[in-house]
């Protein structure tokens, strides 16, 4: 024990060595992973990324804007990571992705009230199919041939368009839809259909380079690994998606 509480000492000041600078970290909107409330941003997935970042002596400074604007900022370096990220091999040859995903979740489909889906094929949901833009879940649909409306940033205004008729189906995360058809008040009006229309791991990930330093993003990101694993025996995925939802 006094061994392992040592190592956690000696690795947070080696971070804090490594990267001296606050972390500036971007987010979009996604709850109940990230939001913002009251001017900060919350969320299961913000408290387990701030929890791994401050076990490495980090204090990260966690900001939300626009998926892609997300992005477009990274690649500039005024961010120097992004959670919550799916995988594909365009990021990857732009950010360092970990082994650990933060969390697997599952796209469905939600639909109006009483629409009918076999769930065999997604070519027989309603179309267009409405994603926020920059999401990979869209991409990924589009690349089988699918009808996709990404004009919207969030998945709050895809569900306004779903009811007004303006889009067939809306793509959302399963525990976003379901907080959002909450809140909304939506639940005479639309229904998430059981099976899911993709299920994805999703990351926090960094940018290739720290103070223009490519070693020391890689090695932040080796000892981001070791905690994230700490963090997934700990179950503390469970735990902070406890404390969201208490709230």
């Amino acid at each position: 024990m006094r061994l392992r509480i040592l190592w956690m000492v000696l690795g947070s000041l080696c971070c804090a060595a490594v990267y001296a600078q606050p972390l500036r970290v971007c987010v979009t909107e996604w709850p109940p992973y990230q939001y913002t409330r009251d001017g900060v941003v919350r969320g299961v997935h913000t408290g387990l990324v701030v929890e791994a970042f401050r076990r490495l002596g980090m204090e990260p400074q966690v900001e939300s804007v626009a998926w892609e604007r997300c992005w477009n900022e990274l690649a500039k370096g005024r961010y120097q990571a992004i959670f919550s990220a799916s995988y594909n091999e365009e990021r990857a040859a732009r950010v360092l992705y970990p082994k650990t995903p933060l969390q697997r979740v599952a796209y469905m489909a939600v639909v109006r009230k009483g629409t009918v889906w076999d769930g065999a094929s997604l070519a027989a949901l309603p179309a267009p199919l409405a994603i926020p833009r920059g999401y990979n879940v869209g991409r990924d649909l589009r690349k089988q041939g699918l009808a996709v409306d990404d004009g919207a940033l969030q998945d709050r205004q895809n569900l306004e368009k779903l009811v007004a008729g303006r889009v067939g189906t809306a793509v959302i995360e399963d525990a976003a839809a379901k907080l959002l058809i909450r809140d909304m008040g939506l639940g005479d009006k639309v229904e998430i259909l059981p099976k899911p229309v993709s299920e994805k791991d999703y990351f926090v990930v960094l940018a290739r380079q720290l103070d223009g330093s490519s070693a020391k993003a890689q090695t932040l990101l080796e000892r981001l690994e070791a905690v994230l694993q700490d963090l997934r025996k700990e179950r503390r995925l469970e735990a902070w998606t406890r404390e969201e939802m208490a709230l």
